[in-house]
C-alpha cells in the first residue's frame, strides 16, 4: 500500500499548487483540474474535508491557471454568490428568517408586535392593555358576556368547560 499524504483545509491550496508546479502540469479548463485531483488520490493524496470545500478549490486554482477562461470565471463567480446568500441568512435577513419571527410565540414580554406598542402582544403587563370597547386583555370575553348574546361557538365552548368541571367533581 502506498504512504498516505493527508490534505487538511488549511493546506489544500498550496498543496495543490504544488502538485501542479512539480509535475509540471498544465490546468487548460476545469476537467484538467478533475484529472489531476484523481492522479493525486491514486499517488496517495488524502483529502480529509468536505467534497464542496475541495470542489472551490480547484476552480479556484483553475482559475489562477487560465484567469481568461470565461467558463473557469463563471464556476468562482457563482460560488461567491452562494456565499454571499448564505451570509445574508446568518445575518438576519432573507425569507428564511422572516417566516421564523412571523412563527414566534406573540405573547412574550417587551415584543413590539406589528399592531403597535397599544397591542397586548407588546404589553410588558396584560392588565395595562384594555381592548377599544371591550373587556381588558386578561378577562375572559365568553366568562362576562351577556347570555343572550353569546354565539353557538361561545355558548358550545362554555357549555363543554362547564360539563368539565363538573366531571372533575
Amino acid at each position: 500500500m502506498k504512504d498516505l499524504n493527508i490534505v487538511k483545509v488549511d493546506d489544500l491550496h498550496q498543496c495543490l499548487a504544488s502538485w501542479i508546479k512539480d509535475n509540471r502540469v498544465i490546468i487548460g479548463d476545469y476537467e484538467d483540474m478533475k484529472d489531476m485531483v484523481l492522479k493525486m488520490i491514486r499517488a496517495g493524496h488524502c483529502f480529509s474535508m468536505d467534497r464542496d470545500r475541495l470542489r472551490d478549490a480547484m476552480e479556484d486554482i483553475s482559475y489562477m491557471m487560465n484567469a481568461e477562461d470565461d467558463a473557469l470565471k463563471d464556476r468562482v463567480l457563482r460560488s461567491l454568490e452562494y456565499e454571499d446568500d448564505e451570509s445574508d441568512e446568518e445575518g438576519g435577513g432573507g425569507l428564511e428568517e422572516f417566516m421564523r419571527s412571523q412563527m414566534a410565540p406573540q405573547g412574550h414580554q417587551g415584543h413590539q408586535g406589528p399592531h403597535g406598542p397599544d397591542c397586548a402582544h407588546g404589553a410588558k403587563d396584560p392588565e395595562e392593555v384594555s381592548a377599544p370597547d371591550g373587556p381588558t386583555a386578561t378577562e375572559n370575553p365568553i366568562a362576562t358576556a351577556d347570555p343572550s348574546t353569546e354565539t353557538a361557538g361561545a355558548a358550545g365552548a362554555a357549555g363543554a368547560a362547564a360539563a368539565g368541571a363538573a366531571g372533575a367533581e
